[in-house]
C-alpha cells in the first residue's frame, strides 16, 4: 500500500491506460473474471428504478399533504417472525410522509412539558 500511496499517480495512469478503451461492462466482466467482486456505482434516480430495489421495496410511494405523492426510501432492513404459521414478515410497514412545519409541536411541547 505505501508503494501504491506513493505512486499514485503513476498507478492511476496505468489503472486508466488498461481500461480507456473499454465500457463498464466490459470493465465489470473482466473483473468478475478474474474473481474481483465489483459493481456499479448507481446514481439516486439509476438506483430508485433498478430492478432489485423495486422488488426487495426499497422505494415506497407516501402522500404528503402539500406536494401529493412522493417517492422515498423504503426500509433497508427486513424482519420476520418464524411463528406457528411459517415466517412472517413483521417490517414496518405504514410509512407516513415526512411532516409539514410544525405539524407536531404542540405534541412535542406537551410530551416535554409532561403533558402526555
Amino acid at each position: 500500500n505505501d508503494a501504491r500511496v506513493k505512486n499514485r499517480e503513476a498507478v492511476t495512469a496505468a489503472v486508466e491506460g488498461a481500461f480507456a478503451d473499454l465500457d463498464s461492462e466490459e470493465v465489470l466482466a473482466k473483473l468478475s473474471e478474474a474473481g474481483i467482486p465489483a459493481g456499479v456505482v448507481r446514481t439516486l434516480d439509476e438506483v430508485y428504478e433498478w430492478d432489485q430495489a423495486l422488488s426487495q421495496g426499497l422505494k415506497i410511494k407516501v402522500d404528503h399533504p402539500v406536494v401529493g405523492d412522493m417517492d422515498l426510501a423504503g426500509p433497508v432492513l427486513r424482519f420476520f417472525d418464524g411463528g406457528e404459521e411459517g415466517e412472517v414478515e413483521t417490517t414496518f410497514s405504514e410509512h407516513k410522509a415526512p411532516p409539514v412545519l410544525n405539524a407536531d409541536s404542540e405534541a412535542i411541547r406537551a410530551w416535554l412539558d409532561g403533558e402526555a
